[in-house]
């Protein structure tokens, strides 16, 4: 992730939505703009004590973190392993 592609009064919103996310065992990778759309890879971080989610709740927790930045956020959801029913 590239901080400085974001204005600096945006900057603050996106470590904290990174480090929220984090925290609760899903990684967010911001890539480069898009014209206005900014892509986001998710994938949930390996922890025994929580189950995976599916591809689906994937996108919308990264939807959901990306809520407060103002832009069009494209997800890329990348799964190691497929979740039953999937």
């Amino acid at each position: 992730m590239d901080i400085s592609q974001f204005p600096e009064r945006i900057r603050a919103k996106v470590l904290a939505t990174v480090v929220r996310s984090m925290r609760a065992g899903v990684a967010l990778r911001f890539g480069a703009f898009q014209g206005d759309a900014l892509p986001v890879r998710v994938n949930q971080i390996a922890k025994p004590s929580s189950p995976r989610l599916s591809r689906m709740e994937l996108e919308r927790w990264a939807l959901s973190a990306c809520a407060a930045l103002p832009y069009q956020i494209i997800v890329e959801v990348i799964q190691d392993s497929p979740v039953a029913g999937q």
